[in-house]
């Protein structure tokens, strides 16, 4: 602002911008291959890649602007330097030719990227390329073309441009140059002797019947691939993204297992770990392994509830220790615990027979102390709770005892007595009854139903009395396990053998069959290897006499890695603050392998480049903690993908994608757009005038975003209250009226507050300037204008003409524009002899006085601003003409300006009418020219020879002239081609002109000639001394 010392202070104010100008202080930096100490990002390329296949991509950026932060991409070191190439401006790396085997299957590449600078600066950045022969070219990589062939194509589109345009140019120049060897040419004249070649037209005909004059016509399409226009690839995905480094394993910490029972199982926690008051706070719950949720938690109590019934048998078969795995889970934040829950057996199962009626066919010649294997009764329970012996109804011939199996089970036998006679006893009822060891103590009964057949004196014998055999899990129907064989010395009936299971259970009746007939053993059904490991089975063989004798089948089940490893997220949601620490859970991970051995063994990875990790300190349970600094604004939620592995051969794996929710945490403060604001507004103006919107953003997110807007309290009292502001939209208005002679301009503070906690605050400046408004008229400060008394100023009468009388001096106390004053005289005692200067206000003479004059003349003037509604004010001004007073040259000062203007005038009109003379009359030259062109007429020196006319051609011609020869009303629409009306055709070469002329000459004085009927007729139409003939 500048500001003058009169009175009242005039200032003015001038803006002044200040830019700053970069300077090459960055370093490139490179995002890409991240740097990871002194270690090298790996990229795979596959061994089938073809010249110019995508390879991999450097991308870097620089914090300079403008040429500073232009960067270019060069291999500065690499394996093979022939073998891998790099876009200058792109970073693309590309193979330049086809990959061979003598190549080295690693390559290192050091690449170097340099700013634009002066003096530039780079950066380094190192890659290990890998070619590997298991994988397969991509064919959006192939064959795409980089900068090289880019600036090749410019130089052949560059070459075809100016080839074209040459061809163009001198396409014209012929042209050209044929007009004008024309336009040279004699015109020619013909009598009727004369036979009118049929090829010989005049300028403005042309051949219309379809005799194809054009020698070729050439017709060019372009085809451009969809979206030629733009310059960005689109790249697929990398192929390893899921895929572990070879020799990257998580490992897992072993656990033990603690044996606690229900009662013990019942909030193991409570007065330990958490307070009971925090379970239903945090939402604590319990999940279970799998998709059964046998318990749930009471949060009121803290006690573990069994939520719905647990069957032993069900859990765990056969197995000696059943125990459940939970996970107490607890949120905000999550933590895990772990619980195992150990299932005790009690006998809630009765012994059962498979077979409740037991038929054997013996001999009467059947020895005694002959032993008969029964089926054992199969009790679910386990331990105590099994069975534990079994009882034979009383009789005479028979006694039952134990035997044990290899693998330690005990089976029940029926021993033959005493001597069997089928005449005094044919039958023999027996009851057998399995009873177990538990409290109370449960049975099963089965009848044994004996027949006594007449003598069949061999029993059949088996090769083995125990077979083993292995099969695959999984196997297809119809596989041969082992094949059975027991022979029998008896002939004919007694002879044939018959095969079967004497104890299947309920599951193995489906799975595995024998054949009656070869006992050949096979697969019927689907065997697998995670429902049982190994089948104990009883086979019988029995003869047509009845006689059976019975072995041990024992199949195992092979172990094939056929199941996935089965991943579940136990945690509710997976929300972490951004402000987290390092190792806070995230989620709780399920993994487990219904496979065992190196197949049930399973690792679990997940990509390196995220802030989490996994840990284990369960078996089977992972937790995904926080591994580094979030930040939501920055990335508000992660995919993370997480991969189990099993260690079969092949190995399988399952993926799961975990979103976590970054939760805002309010650490950004609100920001203007900019930090400091210029408005402006009007005087005068009403309360509640807009002024200016002020807009603040936030980072953050929800509560943590909402901001509020308030005048600052640093700003001064008096100043605050000249405005107001809308708290939630910031809009600043006017709460007074503002006068800009009393102030021009007032700043103050604005705070933009969000709505987090703590609440985090911004603030920034607000420069108000009053636009002046044309609110004051002039003020007439000389001459002094009193009522009743105007001073008088004296003027020599000798005063020439132009010699300055007096001065009207004016202010305004607004600005700008409207102070800008003019003055005009509105009255004057002689309008002829003063005038006012318009912006000085000078009065000055217009001519000398004469005597004519009166002494004493009387000024009104006139004094406008330049407002929009101007105002003004009056001075009246008294001039007396005085005698003796000398002529000041210095005030004799009249610049003839008008006449210089009038002069100059009076040449920019000469020019422009010299100028517009000259144009029209070349335009009436040019079309002079064409006319005279159109109208071609031929003229005899001798009057009595006819004329012959223009439009003189063969029937196949059309006049189309426009000067109305054709006598019948037929109408042909001529086609031609695009710029056919200009200039005249060219034909063939057959007229002879040399000849013409000749004939022409020789001829001038014989009489038309009529042409025969074979060629054209020509017929008089009335008009003109010089008649047109119409060719029909």
């Amino acid at each position: 602002m500048a500001r003058d010392n009169g009175s009242p202070p005039l200032s003015s104010n001038v803006t002044v911008s200040v830019f700053i100008s970069d300077v090459n202080d960055n370093s490139p930096q490179i995002l890409y291959p991240a740097p990871e100490g002194s270690s090298f990002m790996t990229e795979l390329v596959p061994k089938a890649a073809h010249g110019g296949s995508l390879v991999s991509k450097v991308i870097a950026v620089d914090a300079d602007s403008g040429q500073n932060a232009w960067l270019s991409y060069q291999i500065v070191k690499a394996t093979d330097p022939g073998l891998f190439s790099i876009g200058l401006h792109s970073g693309e790396i590309r193979t330049q030719r086809d990959i061979s085997e003598s190549d080295s299957m690693k390559q290192n590449l050091i690449v170097a990227v340099k700013d634009n600078g002066q003096p530039s600066l780079s950066a380094t950045c190192a890659m290990y390329l890998l070619i590997s022969d298991n994988l397969a070219e991509v064919p959006e990589l192939k064959d795409i073309s980089y900068d090289e062939k880019n600036s090749k194509l410019t130089s052949y589109l560059i070459i075809a441009l100016v080839s074209v345009s040459t061809f163009f140019l001198t396409f014209i120049i012929i042209i050209l140059g044929v007009r004008f060897c024309r336009r040279r040419k004699p015109r020619l004249l013909f009598d009727g002797a004369v036979a009118i070649p049929g090829a010989y037209l005049p300028p403005n005909y042309a051949d219309v019947d379809g005799t194809g004059t054009l020698r070729s016509t050439y017709n060019y399409d372009a085809y451009l691939t969809t979206g030629s226009r733009t310059s960005d690839f689109k790249f697929v995905s990398s192929y390893n993204d899921n895929t572990l480094p070879a020799d990257q394993t998580l490992k897992k910490s072993p656990t033990e297992f603690a044996d606690v029972d229900v009662e013990s199982a019942v909030a193991p926690w409570k007065g330990r770990i958490l307070e009971v008051s925090e379970l239903q706070a945090r939402r604590a719950r319990v999940v279970a392994e799998g998709t059964s949720q046998l318990c749930e938690l009471d949060t009121t109590s803290g006690n573990l509830l069994i939520s719905q019934r647990i069957d032993r048998e069900e859990l765990c078969a056969q197995a000696n220790i059943c125990i459940l795995q939970f996970q107490l889970v607890l949120e905000d934040p999550l933590q895990a615990f772990s619980l195992v829950l150990d299932i005790t057996d009690i006998n809630d199962n009765s012994p059962e027979f498979t077979t409740g009626d037991v038929k054997l066919d013996l001999v009467e010649s059947t020895a005694v102390g002959r032993r008969f294997p029964l089926e054992s009764a199969h009790d679910p329970d386990l331990g105590i709770n099994s069975i534990r012996e079994y009882k034979l109804s009383n009789n005479d011939h028979f006694a039952l005892e134990m035997s044990t199996q290899i693998n330690g089970n005990t089976y029940p036998e029926l021993v033959l007595k005493k001597q069997l006679d089928r005449e005094a006893e044919a039958t023999h009822l027996l009851e057998i009854n399995g009873i177990d060891g538990g409290n109370p103590v449960r049975s099963g009964t089965a009848f044994i139903r004996i027949h006594v057949l007449d003598a069949n004196d061999n029993v059949p014998i088996f090769s083995q009395r125990v077979y083993k055999a292995s099969v695959p899990e999984n196997s297809a129907i119809g596989t041969l396990i082992t094949t059975l064989n027991a022979t029998d010395l008896d002939e004919g009936v007694y002879g044939e053998i018959t095969y079967s299971f004497s104890h299947l259970s309920d599951k193995m009746g489906g799975i595995i069959e024998v054949s009656a007939l070869t006992g050949e053993v096979r697969v019927a059904g689907v065997i697998d290897y995670e429902e049982a490991s190994s089948h104990e089975l009883g086979v019988q063989a029995k003869d047509g006499g009845g006689q059976a004798s019975h072995c041990k089948l024992v199949i195992d089940v092979i172990d094939l890695n056929d199941n996935k490893p089965v991943i579940e997220i136990k945690s509710a949601s997976a929300n972490v603050a951004e402000v987290a620490k390092p190792g806070t859970m995230v989620a709780l991970i399920n993994i487990y392998d219904m496979d065992t051995g190196s197949s049930g063994r399973v690792t679990c990875s997940i990509p390196d480049n995220v802030p989490f990790k996994l840990e284990s300190e369960v078996k089977n349970y992972y937790m995904l903690v926080t591994d580094g600094v979030l930040d939501r604004e920055f990335q508000p939620e992660y995919n993370i993908t997480v991969t189990a592995t099993d260690s079969g051969s092949p190995s399988l794996s399952s993926v799961k994608v975990i979103t976590v929710v970054v939760n805002d945490v309010n650490d950004n403060l609100p920001t203007f757009t900019h930090s400091q604001y210029n408005a402006n507004i009007l005087e005068n103006q009403p309360v509640g005038t807009f002024v200016i919107k002020l807009e603040a953003q936030d980072s953050d997110d929800g509560i943590n975003a909402k901001i509020l807007y308030h005048i600052s309290k640093d700003t001064n009292s008096e100043v605050s209250s000249f405005l107001t502001i809308n708290p939630d939209t910031g809009e600043l208005f006017t709460s007074r009226l503002f006068d800009y002679e009393q102030s021009a301009h007032f700043q103050i503070k604005v705070t933009a507050q969000d709505g987090g906690d703590p609440q985090l605050s911004t603030t920034c400046t607000v420069n108000v300037f009053i636009q002046d408004q044309n609110d004051n008229a002039p003020v007439i400060l000389y001459p002094v204008q009193t009522s009743g008394f105007i001073a008088e100023d004296v003027v020599p009468i000798e005063a020439p003409r132009g010699y300055l009388v007096t001065k009207v001096v004016a202010v305004d106390a607004d600005s700008g524009h409207n102070a800008w004053l003019s003055y005009r005289i509105i009255k004057a005692t002689r309008s002829n002899l003063f005038m006012a200067d318009l912006h000085t206000g000078e009065i000055r003479t217009l001519r000398t006085f004469m005597e004519e004059d009166e002494s004493k003349h009387t000024l009104v003037v006139l004094v406008t601003d330049n407002g929009r509604e101007s105002l003004s004010a009056t001075a009246t001004v008294s001039i007396t003409f005085g005698d003796g007073l000398p002529v000041l040259s210095e005030l004799y000062e009249f610049a003839d300006e008008s006449q210089d203007n009038d002069n100059l005038t009076l040449y920019l009109i000469i020019a422009l009418s010299t100028v517009s003379f000259l144009f029209v009359l070349l335009i009436s030259g040019v079309l002079y020219f064409n006319l005279c062109r159109r109208s071609y007429v031929y003229r005899s020196n001798t009057s009595s020879l006819p004329v012959f006319p223009t439009t003189y051609c063969t029937s196949t011609l059309t006049d189309f002239s426009r000067c109305g020869t054709l006598l019948r009303e037929d109408r042909y629409d001529p086609f031609m081609t695009t710029g056919s009306w200009r200039g005249d055709f060219r034909f063939g070469s057959n007229t002879d002109t040399d000849t013409l002329k000749k004939r022409s000459a020789a001829y001038q004085k014989s009489t038309l000639r009529h042409l025969s009927a074979e060629r054209s007729s020509l017929k008089v139409r009335a008009g003109p001394t010089h008649p047109c003939y119409v060719i029909k």
